[in-house]
């Protein structure tokens, strides 16, 4: 069930190129990047993560992110909880 969630998070997170800018960056901002670590930084992460999450859409054949988010959380709440 969290390996599901987790696959499903990336795609949500990462939609598109603008979004995963903005994701890159907080992450930069809140570093402690001079200017040229965090503009390599922020663009060869929006590079290295907007292919893989498009690969992951279509294995997954996730269409709508956000409702798979929604479901899979549901999911997970209603199953069985390991206690030990």
């Amino acid at each position: 069930m969290d390996g599901r969630l987790v696959h499903v998070l990336t795609p949500n997170i990462y939609r598109t190129v603008a979004e995963a800018f903005q994701t890159f960056d907080y992450i930069t901002k809140t570093g402690n990047f001079g200017f040229m670590d965090r503009e390599l930084a922020r663009w060869s992460g929006v590079a290295i993560m907007v292919r893989p999450t498009r690969q992951l859409q279509r294995l997954l054949s996730l269409t709508h992110a956000p409702s798979t988010v929604h479901a899979v959380a549901h999911e997970a709440e209603e199953a069985p909880q390991y206690h030990g």
